[in-house]
């Protein structure tokens, strides 16, 4: 397999220096040479305005103000978003900013959207910036985005899961909050820009009793703490993380009545209805200011009745609602079925039911794009026991057992190195994770 020698360049915080090879499945990564005082050379006095006003976004505002460099506000063309503040920032519209005279010399622009970066450059470059000298990526600053699953185990075993669908699971546990303090402190260190952090990634964060210190902490750096949980457990334990007050916090929910609790395995529909409300009500009460997620995850026996009953619940209690096309995690079922192999009958019930769409794009029955480039070695998801898995839709394969003991440069070359990653981009299961982070069509209104 033929690889492509790519240059690092790393920042003072990252002084291990050298090569890297990232092979041509692999997105490339680049740890840059800005610092708090670089970027604000740059920057040279203009408005910092921040595109895209999503978790990204609203995480480097937070990692910028903690280094000195106010932001100005977010440009975002989203409905839902025009008017309004976040985090103290005023969100403004495209046109409101873009159509201005001499706009190089007024306004300096951070992308903060990964996925919508295809259409931002043409878009700035429209608006006469150029790349490097008026705007640049929040990649740039922050190339990798790091989940912590603070919980090791889960309340429920759902059939997309591997928590429900693989016989073979990691050591159980939770991180405490003096490991977790060590762990972000590390991660402040090598990345200084890092503005949030997934607390999650196929635990349950709720049942970590230590889960309100953790986001204590957060709050501490200033960086965002984002949770996910299915709600389908004690409400008071509901209570204690709505209390602690975390910047975002998604929701689960996979239909209505007994069609949520045949795909949200073990979960209690009236449980989670109850919390679905207590957590809005706190939410208003405490004035937490958390954005609310519901992440409706769409089936075929789901899409009709059922996802317009969760969508205006969802709007009624103030969530923001987000259909996203149900999938078979963890990736090691896309590979084991694209080599042939037999599934488990969790996973097997699982592909049975979600959307043709979805099983069309998982058993691979499309044109492969050979340029494709894999998004998630951008990403690490780091155990409460500090092992760090491959990246954050595999389950088992780690490439480091010790977080803390481990440089992160480090810790991309052996992702770029691993026989994982050969194996899944020689049956081509590495390059079509996008469509199943959100819905993009209707995200975009189409």
């Amino acid at each position: 397999m033929n690889l492509a020698s790519v240059e690092v360049s790393t920042s003072k915080p990252l002084a291990q220096g050298g090569k890297i090879q990232f092979p041509p499945y692999l997105t490339p990564i680049h740890f840059s040479e800005f610092t708090p005082e670089s970027l604000r050379d740059l920057i040279a006095g203009r408005r910092l305005f921040l595109r895209g006003a999503a978790f990204v976004g609203q995480g480097l505002n937070k990692s910028l103000s903690r280094l000195g460099l106010p932001v100005e506000g977010f440009i975002d063309k989203s409905p839902r978003l025009r008017g309004r503040r976040l985090a103290g920032r005023p969100v403004f519209a495209p046109e409101d900013i873009f159509n201005q005279a001499d706009l190089a010399e007024k306004i300096f622009v951070i992308m903060t959207s990964g996925y919508w970066e295809e259409e931002f450059r043409p878009e700035l470059a429209a608006a006469g910036l150029i790349e490097g000298r008026d705007f640049i990526s929040s990649f740039d600053l922050v190339p990798l985005n790091p989940s912590i699953d603070v919980a090791g185990v889960c309340n429920l075993h759902c059939q997309g899961c591997p928590r429900g669908n693989m016989d073979t699971h990691p050591p159980a546990g939770f991180m405490s909050a003096e490991v977790y303090a060590q762990v972000i402190e590390k991660l402040l260190r090598e990345m200084p820009f890092l503005g949030e952090v997934q607390l999650y990634t196929w635990g349950e964060p709720l049942l970590n009793r230590e889960l309100p210190q953790i986001i204590g902490h957060n709050k501490r750096r200033q960086v965002i703490s984002i949770i996910s949980t299915n709600l389908s457990l004690k409400t008071e334990l509901v209570e204690t993380m709505a209390e602690a007050k975390p910047e975002i916090v998604r929701v689960s929910c996979s239909g209505w009545g007994v069609n949520y609790e045949m795909t949200h395995t073990g979960g209690d529909w009236e449980l989670f209805l109850k919390n679905l409300r207590r957590l809005s009500q706190l939410n208003r009460e405490l004035r937490a200011g958390m954005e609310m997620e519901f992440y409706y995850h769409l089936y075929n026996h789901n899409s009709g009745e059922d996802y317009e009953k969760a969508k205006a619940l969802a709007e009624e209690l103030g969530y923001v609602f987000r259909p996203v096309k149900a999938s078979l995690y963890p990736r090691e079922n896309i590979v084991t079925l694209r080599q042939g192999q037999p599934l488990s009958l969790p996973a097997q019930r699982q592909l049975e039911i979600i959307t043709e769409e979805a099983r069309y794009l998982i058993a691979g029955d499309y044109d492969s794009d050979v340029e494709s480039q894999c998004l998630e070695n951008r990403t690490f998801s780091i155990n409460w026991n500090l092992n760090v898995r491959i990246c954050g839709v595999y389950y088992l394969p780690i490439v480091a057992k010790n977080f803390l003991e481990t440089p992160i440069l480090e810790l991309v070359r052996l992702v770029a190195e691993s026989e994982t990653c050969i194996r899944c981009a020689a049956c081509d299961a590495h390059c079509f994770i996008k469509p199943f982070t959100a819905d993009q069509r209707l995200i975009k209104g189409n």
